[in-house]
């Protein structure tokens, strides 16, 4: 990679936003890939990023992969900042482009760095996250809720063992350049499960709910729940072989000593500081994607790919596998949302009357 990149941002909401518009100011080429209402908020203005201060960031913001193409020319290396649903689209895409571009997997949950090697290669395919929360309160603002933190980089790992060493080694020294804190992990698989351990924490509870996790976070019913399903999640990550790793404002390791082994009053606080406070105020995912109406979300990818590894692994998941399955069920409008809402209880009953074991204090 050039010390001065080329970049495409393919699917920029918040997170490609952010993540484009710090390497813009860095001076780098950075072409955002995003919807509509982006295009139009950006035009004549640009977009502006509310960090430490107020900037407006110089980059280029189109609604097309072809039109990004005919404005940035060929890139160096493409960010993937689509949710992890539509990877399997954007792997068709670039497929296609036959650019061989390098491309940057940044979705939450596991699965996509996979979709992407299975198309492009493993060795065209980085995997990263960012553990800031951002957010786009309006079309062509970010936000930032929690600043101070920074990005993981890992290669892929293929099961030829095949990896992209040296091209997230690159990357990781381009982001850099930003002034964002970068660390790097040793493979893929450790990078996304300690990233999923975290994302899970508060998500699809406060989901099924629909409380903030503020008030979720105070029920012990809800941590016996939480600390069922990270444990399962956290067995899972063992048998995979992935290794608990440490994140930019984040160490894994300790998350996973303190919520498992320690008193139950301690694991609550850590709970609450990081499946609330670590987000900044910001919804956790599913439960923004549900309160929006939408009828798709990534659980797949979070506690439905836990279940799912567990059943391929012989790990018992059950705990993850209902919430996965009630936050599937509100998404597609097959559960009623008052089922649950507000009701802790009836959430812990229900996982209990469908024989699972729960794992309490």
């Amino acid at each position: 990679m050039k010390n001065i990149m080329n970049v495409i941002v393919l699917g920029a909401g918040a997170v490609g936003c952010y993540l484009g518009g710090r390497l813009a100011l860095a001076g780098h080429k950075v072409t955002l890939v995003g919807r509509a209402p982006l295009v139009e908020a950006t035009r004549g203005v640009g977009l502006l990023l509310h960090e430490d201060d107020v900037r407006s960031v110089p980059a280029a913001v189109t609604s097309s992969w072809e039109e990004a193409l005919d404005v940035s020319g060929s890139p160096d290396v493409v960010f993937a900042t689509v949710k992890a649903f539509d990877v399997p689209a954007v792997a068709a895409l670039l497929a296609e482009a036959h650019g061989g571009f390098p491309v940057v997997a940044w979705q939450n949950g596991v699965g996509s760095e996979e979709r992407l090697a299975s198309v492009l290669g493993s060795g065209r395919v980085v995997s990263a996250t960012l553990t800031a929360s951002v957010s786009m309160p309006q079309a062509g603002i970010v936000q930032v809720n929690t600043p101070g933190r920074g990005v993981a980089v890992a290669p892929v790992v293929d099961e030829r063992g095949a990896a992209a060493t040296a091209l997230a080694a690159e990357l990781g020294q381009v982001l850099r350049s930003t002034g964002i804190k970068v660390l790097f992990a040793p493979d893929h698989r450790s990078l996304k499960w300690s990233k999923l351990c975290l994302n899970i924490m508060l998500n699809a509870s406060c989901a099924i709910l629909d409380r903030a996790p503020a008030e979720v976070a105070a029920d012990p019913l809800v941590f016996d729940l939480e600390r069922a399903a990270f444990a399962e999640a956290s067995a899972v990550m063992d048998r995979l072989g992935a290794r608990p790793v440490r994140l930019p404002g984040y160490s894994l390791p300790v998350v996973r000593a303190v919520f498992l082994r320690a008193p139950a009053w301690v694991g609550r606080a850590a709970m609450a500081r990081l499946g609330g406070g670590g987000r900044g105020g910001k919804l956790p995912s599913l439960l923004g994607d549900l309160r929006r109406g939408r009828r798709r979300t990534e659980i797949d990818y979070l506690n439905g790919a836990v279940a799912e590894w567990g059943k391929r692994l012989g790990v018992a998941t059950p705990v993850n596998g209902v919430l996965a399955s009630l936050v599937a069920g509100l998404a597609a409008g097959t559960i009623d949302p008052a089922d649950f809402r507000g009701n802790p209880r009836g959430l812990w009953r229900f996982v209990q009357q469908t024989s699972v074991r729960m794992t309490t204090a």
